[in-house]
């Protein structure tokens, strides 16, 4: 595995480079936490069912999201919110998000508005997600049809 250090809009964080598809040394990069959440592109579940399979059995948290444009939206935003609110989580718990670019926006917003920000942890399954998880440190949801009005600026833990 490599390291690249980005520089983001706040800070610095780690972007790792693997090629191993258990995605088991994302397991050991991760520090202990009481709870984990991963959101994921429900498409993810049929090109990287690796992934999903390895964290259920960890016992973490998941919420599956269609990535389609209506869904990056107020309305999912607080689905997603709910799901997370309903576990009662700590700010030192995790969000990891495995997808492509639309829902890295959904999971990145709700990681930054949760609990006035949880450590979130990216897992971009796209050549665009892969450079806006690594180089773009922005985050947003579509409101009233207007495309990407509620958002925020803000780095993850890391990239992977």
């Amino acid at each position: 595995m490599e390291s690249i250090i980005c520089t983001g809009y706040i800070s610095e964080y780690p972007l790792y480079v693997s090629w191993d598809r258990s995605f088991s040394d994302l397991l050991a990069l991760l520090p202990k936490s009481k709870q984990r959440f991963l959101l994921y592109d429900v498409k993810v579940k049929d090109a990287f069912p690796e992934i999903i399979e390895l964290f259920g059995k960890q016992g973490v948290y998941l919420y599956g999201i269609n990535a389609v444009e209506t869904n990056k939206s107020w309305e999912e935003l607080q689905r997603i919110l709910s799901f997370l609110f309903e576990h009662k989580p700590s700010r030192n718990d995790q969000v990891i998000v495995v997808c492509g670019v639309l829902t890295l926006n959904l999971g990145w917003l709700d990681g930054s508005l949760a609990m006035r920000g949880m450590p979130f942890y990216y897992v971009p399954t796209t050549l665009t997600a892969q450079i806006d998880a690594s180089f773009g440190s922005k985050q947003a949801v579509n409101f009233k049809g207007a495309k990407n009005w509620i958002g925020m600026f803000n780095d993850p833990t890391f990239c992977y």
